[in-house]
């Protein structure tokens, strides 16, 4: 990522890059359980290199772990 790239995500782009739902992102960042999500001004952005650097992870740890078909990156269940 280049220095002159938007690091500071609005929460839809965030859930997006999740795959979850907005208001499932709104709710992990109110929780404190979605990595990279500030609350400023009155609105919810979210660090793009915390969010994806936690979801390389993640997805590592899965790999590790072999194949879970049901499962959601930790964090993001239900």
């Amino acid at each position: 990522m280049s220095d002159d790239e938007v690091v500071l995500l609005r929460i839809e782009s965030a859930a997006r890059l999740l795959s979850v739902s907005s208001s499932r992102a709104y709710l992990l960042a109110r929780q404190g359980r979605l990595p990279g999500a500030v609350r400023l001004a009155g609105t919810w952005r979210v660090n793009r290199r915390v969010l994806e650097a936690w979801a390389n992870r993640a997805a590592q740890e899965s790999d590790d772990r072999g194949p879970d078909v049901d499962s959601e990156p930790p964090g993001i269940g239900r």
